[in-house]
């Protein structure tokens, strides 16, 4: 997911992030929590519209 940030020119949102990854299984509802995770650790930022990569 950090990867997928890095790779964005744009901020996403949950949304757009999920689209990007096709596993099936609960992951969906754990973004927030997954998310809230890269955020503690630096590997991404949330701004107006979304999340971009934490570098």
């Amino acid at each position: 997911m950090a990867d997928a940030l890095a790779r964005s020119r744009t901020p996403l949102d949950e949304a757009a992030l999920a689209a990007l990854f096709t596993g099936r299984g609960p992951w969906k509802k754990r973004l927030p929590q997954l998310l809230e995770t890269l955020v503690t650790l630096g590997r991404a930022r949330q701004v107006a519209g979304g999340f971009v990569a934490g570098h």
